[in-house]
């Protein structure tokens, strides 16, 4: 018997490293970096635009991505979200988003890409209220909902357009 339990204690352990080792793994799987969310944007984006884009734009987006991939700063994200952004509207490749609200119908929609913000540029006013229905371009956008011109949700939230039609359900503070 006491030439088994050392056995015994070594094949639990061992399982035991297994079974964190596989944890790890499947929380993994659930658990993505903001980096990797943004790489599948990216891909995805590319994917879509490789059907309906001007390839002269190309060699534009894959420099941007380049040097995204190189540092990971937040400058270069929104440069590269430019990128596909200008690429996706010289093609005109949208999408058609259908914007609605948690506190129902009747808020004002605004959105604007990250670039469009870092210069201080207007954001766009959705054409009608939430619901509303919007024909975007391809890229990432800040989009929020405002009532009696003030900001009901998160003026910061981003959205990732790239489908050929997505659905945003704003998350309005009362």
């Amino acid at each position: 018997m006491n030439k088994l339990l050392p056995k015994f204690a070594a094949a639990v352990g061992c399982a035991y490293l297994l079974l964190l080792f596989a944890e790890a793994r499947i929380e993994g799987q659930f658990r993505t970096s903001s980096a990797d969310k943004r790489t599948s944007f990216v891909n995805q984006s590319w994917s879509r635009l490789g059907a309906e884009v001007n390839h002269d734009r190309f060699p534009m987006v894959q420099k941007k991505a380049t040097q995204w991939q190189k540092t990971k700063s937040e400058d270069d994200w929104t440069a590269l979200t430019d990128a596909i952004h200008e690429a996706a509207r010289s093609s005109d490749a949208k999408s058609e988003v259908t914007i609605d609200s948690s506190a129902g119908s009747g808020a004002t929609v605004k959105y604007q890409t990250l670039g469009q913000r870092k210069r201080n540029e207007t954001p766009t006013t959705a054409k009608s209220p939430t619901e509303a229905k919007e024909s975007m371009y391809v890229g990432t956008y800040y989009i929020w909902s405002e009532r009696e011109s003030t900001a009901t949700s998160d003026k910061n939230a981003q959205y990732e357009i790239v489908n050929s039609k997505e659905k945003v359900t704003l998350n309005e503070r009362k």
